[in-house]
């Protein structure tokens, strides 16, 4: 099985997608942790990007992430198509489209390249305001990466919802362990249907 976690910057991805592994792996749920972009090459070469230690067109910037996703849809084939495994990804193809689609690439192109990709299981957005996402990048002391403008994660956010309508919104401007535990229960949902 495949869960996604998804947002925009600033949206506590990272923090929700360990807490729902560790919450998983306590009821017995065999669970693995895993994000976009990977720690591999192709990975490194979009962090540098997004960094702005290296220049790539939009374009190229997206077409690296879905090069990077093929690595890692490939690293972890088994498991998502296991029943008796949950893998929780921190990001994945609906980031590239949401943010491919803001920076003003081709939809339609951006879906393409993705289609080939496993659907996940539950798709979870966690939904805030641009201007709280800014707050907490700002108060996390990270260098601006070049999609932290509020007028981008505006575009970002309504891209999100824009394309993604059968995915499960989390209001992500509460307390962590509030959020923490609607996005388990839903899991749990899933995991028994």
């Amino acid at each position: 099985m495949l869960f996604c976690i998804e947002g925009i910057d600033g949206a506590g991805k990272t923090i929700q997608a360990g807490l729902l592994e560790s919450k998983l792996k306590k009821e017995g749920i065999d669970a693995v942790l895993t994000k976009e972009p990977t720690d591999g090459y192709v990975g490194m070469l979009l962090r540098k990007a997004l960094s702005g230690e290296i220049k790539l067109d939009n374009m190229t910037v997206q077409l690296l992430f879905t090069a990077d996703r093929n690595e890692h849809v490939t690293a972890f084939k088994k498991e998502i198509e296991s029943l008796s495994k949950v893998v929780i990804t921190d990001r994945y193809y609906p980031s590239t489209i949401a943010y491919g689609s803001a920076m003003g690439l081709r939809l339609e192109y951006i879906k393409m390249l993705n289609s080939i990709f496993p659907k996940p299981n539950a798709l979870f957005i966690l939904d805030i305001s641009p201007e709280l996402s800014a707050q907490r990048i700002r108060s996390r002391g990270n260098t601006k990466e070049i999609t932290e403008d509020i007028g981008f994660l505006s575009k970002v956010r309504a891209a999100y919802k824009a394309n993604f309508p059968d995915s499960i919104i989390i209001d992500a401007s509460r307390s962590i362990n509030e959020i923490s535990e609607e996005i388990f229960r839903k899991s749990m949902e899933i995991i028994h249907r």
